[in-house]
């Protein structure tokens, strides 16, 4: 199984500000800069990529993440 992190964050990104936008809030724009300073700090985690299969009686999982720096 692979799961994009990033991919995720890059999806649901606009929908943060579209509901803070709907909720009719007054929202101070340095907390919402906080909170895409945060998306983007959290997508150093780029990938989580699992495996997991039966060798003879025992089950082995093989566990891999794709970590990447922030861009300058």
């Amino acid at each position: 199984m692979r799961f994009s992190l990033a991919g995720l964050i890059d999806a649901v990104a606009p929908w943060v500000d579209y509901g803070v936008e709907l909720s009719g809030e007054e929202v101070d724009a340095t907390v919402l800069d906080q909170v895409h300073t945060g998306l983007e700090i959290a997508k150093c985690l780029r990938e989580i990529s699992t495996i997991t299969y039966q060798d003879n009686d025992a089950w082995v999982t093989h566990f891999e993440m794709h970590l990447e720096d922030l861009q300058e």
